[in-house]
């Protein structure tokens, strides 16, 4: 610290002028401000720097300093923004201008405007690995965003994209989700082969990560399909096959642990195979007895109702009073 305030003492006696000289002092400044962690300062010298425009690679390099800087200061959008668009209009080939377009899709996603950032991180030329994720997870966020709006088609393209770019990428951390919801589209719109191969492949990817949750979630979008479709055979194995995942998983989730065992007994409904029936929306009720506001109790009472009134005879008033509830 010391030797670099020794540094600035000396260059303060430099008489700045309109020369090449004062432009140098003002960017060494820069840098022993910053070497002694006076960012204000440091930013002052290097937008002296910069005015003075004597030097294309000398500003070019205080720019640079600067606008880092700027960033790490958390500056305002607009004043970030304009920064950094400065460079890249002055420099477009510096061997900066990776970082700086990295710098800005930064800026564009904790604001969280995921196109812009997806524009701005597209022009890097030479993505690093955090760069390539960070596109993936930029198309599962405009997924989302046109999934809530409605915008089917967008969401059947931008998830399209997630999964190309994910391929790129050594993380695919989001790739199951966004199978999953290609998948539900797919089987809503009636493309079952698709929307069946999308699931598959999602189960299969959360395997690979052990992540039992994700097995379940997919395992329950097959099951919805098949009922959906009236296959009630097939949708009963994939039930089977969730309640054994759910068996065995180390960490449980009541709520979806519920949703296994509701499921197991739709199947089986629509099977006619109703003896069961109660065994499983027992298991299921006493899970949502143990959520907030008994979560998913609904779904419970829908499915044990359903069938005792279809049984008819002195299960008819109980059948619904379940589905009163």
């Amino acid at each position: 610290v010391g030797e670099y305030s020794n540094a600035i003492d000396q260059l303060k006696q430099v008489k700045l002028l309109q020369d090449t000289i004062s432009e140098s002092t003002c960017l060494h400044l820069g840098h022993c401000y910053l070497s002694n962690k006076n960012i204000e300062k440091a930013k002052l010298s290097y937008s002296t720097a910069i005015q003075y425009n004597l030097t294309p690679a000398l500003r070019e390099e205080a720019m640079y300093n600067y606008v880092q800087l700027s960033h790490q200061q958390n500056s305002a959008l607009g004043e970030d923004i304009t920064a950094l668009q400065m460079f890249i209009n002055e420099y477009p080939k510096s061997r900066h201008i990776d970082q700086i377009y990295s710098l800005m899709a930064d800026v564009y996603l904790n604001s969280k405007n995921y196109r812009s950032a997806l524009g701005a991180l597209l022009e890097v030329q030479q993505p690093t690995e955090q760069i390539k994720q960070t596109l993936q997870y930029l198309r599962y966020q405009l997924a989302a965003d046109a999934y809530l709006q409605g915008k089917m088609q967008e969401v059947i393209d931008w998830c399209q994209e997630a999964l190309a770019q994910a391929k790129l990428c050594k993380n695919t951390s989001g790739k199951q989700w966004v199978m999953a919801m290609l998948g539900s589209i797919y089987n809503r719109h009636g493309h079952i082969d698709k929307a069946m191969e999308l699931f598959q492949e999602s189960k299969e990817e959360a395997k690979k990560r052990n992540d039992d949750l994700g097995i379940l979630n997919s395992l329950h979008a097959m099951i919805d399909l098949f009922l959906y479709w009236d296959v009630p055979e097939y949708a009963n194995l994939y039930a089977s096959e969730a309640i054994q995942v759910e068996k065995l998983m180390t960490k449980k989730n009541p709520m979806v642990s519920a949703q296994t065992y509701i499921n197991k007994g739709r199947a089986l409904l629509q099977l006619g195979e109703t003896d069961s029936i109660p065994y499983y929306t027992g298991k299921a009720r006493e899970l949502c007895q143990s959520l907030p506001y008994n979560s998913g109790m609904v779904d419970v009472n829908l499915l044990l109702g359903t069938f005792l009134t279809e049984k008819g005879g002195d299960s008819l008033p109980i059948g619904i009073e379940e589905l009163q509830q």
